[in-house]
Order: structure tokens, then sequence, then C-alpha cells
């Protein structure tokens, strides 16, 4: 994210069809807000949020491509047909932002009446919105990052024992799925607001922003799902587990095949529907595959994901126990002060109760992508690996995990999942783009050495019932997406914010 601060209180509101979120804040870090106290952990690597892609640079010839607006680069036609993701939409987001930016805009005087009504302020003029660009050196002052657009708000609190800043919170609709899934807002808000509310009750020592308030339109968990908030307040462990790629495959209107109301007692019911998600990828996306040996050798990976499940999972773990997890927690989302104590810790949206063999060392250790790690930088991240397991056992100690008049070693399932495969398994159900990669790199060598043709022209048949038809049908909807897209760089004219 391009903008958070040192938090104490969280407010979330409410206005037409915007969820949002108001969060107090001393001091601001931003590209664009200087910050003396507050650091992140480490630079995170370029889209933490999903896999790695390389930056697309602009060749030098003699010819200059035109390029079209992405949220923060340029892209030349050329090289947007060339993207895994539905470039149809991504070229879009840029002049969807500015919509929203505009609509928020001219919702100020609303924004600082909620935060005063919220806030228990007579007079909302006591609420100072600032404006979204800095007029002396053209700063966007009102940042965003990969869901969520903050508002910095200022308190002239005369008095009160209020904090002096906050930051106005709104998820991005465009980037959530919103537009195809409406309630994606909403489910995304509740859940978050349940977790802070579960965190303040459960993590006393955790430090996370307050929350303030919240609005929407109109430790050991029982179960696989996220938390979720009614009208009434109350929080329930009800929801879907919160993972953000379902969010983005919905935004790209491809149908996750999980109910929001949908929770789960088993590990392996819950890992199935999640492949079930990369299969509704290939059916549904039209740039999903561009030939047709892409197309059977994605079939293929899915399959043997499939048959592969209980070699790669516990089934000692399989009914539990279930821990709440921050799955989206990147480096950047981590506050230090300059002496590398924790002071704080963002963005708890994308968080699940989850099965203890999902509590896994995250992948940015050494500031790559999950898919990059190979060859030599398998060596470095599995040191690091290795160290960050060794510290977490040390933590560990004082405080044991009962479950069923059993004790369990969280560090003891974290050490052995790097050997056994299981690591590579659990984080390709979470990386849409990224499981056919580390299939093939990490755990299609567990087993016998097969001809590459010969496996794909045995297997891929099995992933769908007439195969070569829906081959001939990716083709023409790839086709098809090309021109689309060729359209959509025609239309997309508006420069980013």
């Amino acid at each position: 994210m391009s903008f958070y601060a040192s938090p104490e209180a969280q407010f979330t509101a409410m206005k037409g069809h915007y969820t949002s979120t108001l969060r107090h804040h001393r001091g601001y870090q931003a590209s664009t807000i200087h910050m003396t106290e507050t650091h992140t952990a480490r630079d995170a690597p370029p889209n933490h949020h999903v896999e790695s892609g390389q930056p697309i640079t602009p060749s030098i010839t003699s010819t200059v491509k035109p390029r079209k607006a992405l949220l923060n680069r340029f892209i030349t036609l050329s090289n947007a047909e060339d993207e895994e993701e539905d470039m149809r939409a991504e070229l879009q987001y840029a002049q969807k932002r500015g919509i929203l930016y505009t609509e928020l805009d001219s919702q100020k005087k609303e924004i600082q009446r909620l935060v005063a009504s919220h806030c228990g302020l007579a007079c909302p003029d006591l609420v100072q919105v600032p404006k979204m660009v800095e007029q002396v050196n053209n700063k966007l002052v009102w940042l965003h990052g990969s869901f969520n657009v903050c508002i910095p708000v200022h308190i002239n609190n005369s008095g009160q024992s209020l904090p002096a800043k906050m930051a106005f919170r709104v998820p991005l609709p465009y980037k959530i799925g919103e537009e195809e899934f409406p309630g994606n807002a909403e489910e995304k808000i509740r859940s978050e607001a349940a977790t802070y509310i579960w965190i303040n009750e459960n993590c006393l020592d955790l430090p996370i922003p307050k929350l303030r308030g919240f609005g929407v339109p109109g430790g050991l968990s029982p179960r696989i799902g996220s938390w979720t908030i009614d009208n009434d307040g109350r929080i329930s462990l009800s929801n879907r587990p919160m993972f953000c790629h379902l969010h983005q495959l919905e935004n790209w209107a491809i149908p996750s095949g999980i109910a929001r109301n949908m929770t789960y007692t088993s590990s392996d019911s819950f890992y199935l529907d999640l492949l079930a998600s990369h299969d509704n990828r290939l059916q549904y996306q039209r740039n999903a595959a561009y030939s047709e040996e892409d197309v059977r050798a994605q079939a293929k990976d899915l399959v043997l994901m499939r048959a592969s499940l209980h070699k790669f999972t516990d089934r000692y773990l399989h009914n539990g126990p279930f821990i709440m997890q921050l799955t989206d927690m990147h480096a950047s989302n981590i506050f230090i002060d300059k002496d590398w104590n924790i002071k704080h810790i963002i963005d708890l949206e994308w968080a699940c109760s989850l099965p203890l063999g999902n509590l896994l060392p995250p992948f940015w250790l050494t500031g790559i992508g999950v898919d990059q790690i190979k060859g030599p930088e398998y060596e470095r991240f599995r040191a690091s690996y290795e160290k960050f397991t060794e510290i977490f056992e040390q933590e560990e100690t004082g405080i044991p995990l009962h479950h069923n008049g059993n004790l369990y070693s969280r560090a003891m399932a974290m050490r052995s999942a790097l050997e056994d495969g299981r690591y590579w398994y659990l984080n390709a159900l979470q990386t849409p783009k990224g499981l056919f990669n580390l299939f093939r790199t990490h755990l299609e060598p567990f087993y016998d050495k097969v001809p590459k043709e010969s496996l794909c022209a045995a297997v891929s048949p099995f992933w769908t019932p007439g195969m070569t038809s829906f081959v001939n049908l990716k083709l023409k909807e790839f086709t098809q997406y090309r021109q689309e897209t060729f359209g959509c760089a025609e239309d997309a004219s508006v420069k980013p914010l």
C-alpha cells in the first residue's frame, strides 16, 4: 500500500454503494508524505498480492509505440496482449479510479458529516478533509493501494479526547469484483471489521489499529472461514475464507464457486474448492491460455494437483485445529521503529481461520515472487526459511497449542513443509497465475520423470469431457480477447492519477 500510518483507531462508513473505513493515525507514511518514526520492515516486492511479474519497459526503436495508462505505469498494446491478467479490465482501471476519486471528492461534506457523527462531534466543520492533490507540487494526497483508497482526515480537537489524525478508507470497487459480484465490498468490510474486533478480544499484544466505527449499505476456531459482522454488531465465523485472490478472480468475472456463507469443517473439502476456482479460471478467463499446448498443459496440472492432494497435505490435520491467519501479511504492512521493533500491523482484511498446516513462513523472505524461488534463489530462500522457523520455534514455547487433548507444534509443521512439498502445494492453491509454475518446478520432481508430451496427452483429456472441443473454444476465445483488448486500448486515453 502506498499510504499508511502509525495506527490507533479505525472507523468505517458507507455512502451510497461505496463501503468505507476511517482509521486514526498519529503520523502518516506515504511516498509523498514525510514521516520520521515509522518504517516498513522491507520494501515489498513487486506485485506482492499476486505472483511476480516483470515490469514492462518500452523498447527503444526509431518509432515510439503508443502506450496506454494502467494504474501505476504505461503499457504498449503488444505487451498488453502478452499479459496473463485480463487486460480488458486492467486497461479500464485508471479511468475507473478517476471516476471513483471524482465521486469521493464530490462527497467531502458527507465524509465530514460521517466522521463527525461517529466521533461524537457536534460540528462537521471540526473535521478537515484535504484536497485530493497538493497544488504546490501536484502530488496525490489521497493515496491508494491494491484494494483501498486512503483519505487522510484531520480533527480539530477543541479539547475533545480525539486523535488529531485519522484515515478514511474506501475499498476500490473495480479491484474486488464489486461490479460483477455485487456485495463483495460489503463482504470485505464486514470481515475486516469483525477481524479487528476478534483480534482486540483475543490477541491483546498484537499492535493493530483501533476500530472507531463502520457502516455498510443496508484463537482456535471451530471451522475454516472468516469473521463477519451482522447489522446488530454481532460477529460470527460464518463467511467464506477471505482470500484476496478469490476477489481478484471475481473482479475478472470469473466465479470462485465459493458462496459467501460457505465455511468448512474439514480441510479436504476446502482445498478441493480452491482447486475448483482454478478450474474456473481456465474455463472462464478468455486469455487463460494462448495455444493448444498451453490449454492442455494447464489442464494436466490441475488434474495432477487434484490427484496429489493427499500426498501434499497432512491427513492428521484434516479436522483441525483451525487457527486465525493473516493471508496477506507482507512486509509493507509491518511498521517498525528505528531499532526494528514491530510497532504496528495493518491490513487485516484478508484474515481467515485456516488449517494449522497453512501456517507457513511467507514467500517474500528474500524479496522475490513465489514463482521465482528456484535455482540459486532457492538456496537463499531455504536458509531464510530455516532461520524463520528456528525463531518461530523459540517464540511458540511460551504459547503452547492444545486441541482435543493434544499438543501441537506449529514450528514442526512449518519445518517439514518445505521438504515434503506441502509449502509449494498450499502456496499454489492461493496463486492463480503461479500454480502451474509451482507445480512443475517443485511438485512434479517428487514423481518419476515422464516425457512432457506423453504426460500431457495422457492426462489432459481427464480434466473435462470433450477436451478437444474445449481446446478449440479456448483458442477462439483468445482470438476474440485480443480483439477486445485492442478495442479497450484504443479507448484507454486517460492518464493515471
